[in-house]
């Protein structure tokens, strides 16, 4: 578990490819409009 309230966009998609590692990834993913979420790296 990583507990945070501002992470970097690279910490964003580092966390969730590790939890991709032991879990089936998810139909969607439901975030707010953060601006570590309105990156195009992590939309990809």
């Amino acid at each position: 578990m990583e507990l945070g309230l501002s992470w970097p966009m690279s910490q964003v998609i580092r966390t969730v490819n590790q939890i991709l590692e032991y879990l089936l990834a998810p139909n969607a993913i439901r975030c707010d409009d953060g601006p570590e979420f309105t990156s195009h790296e992590f939309q990809a």
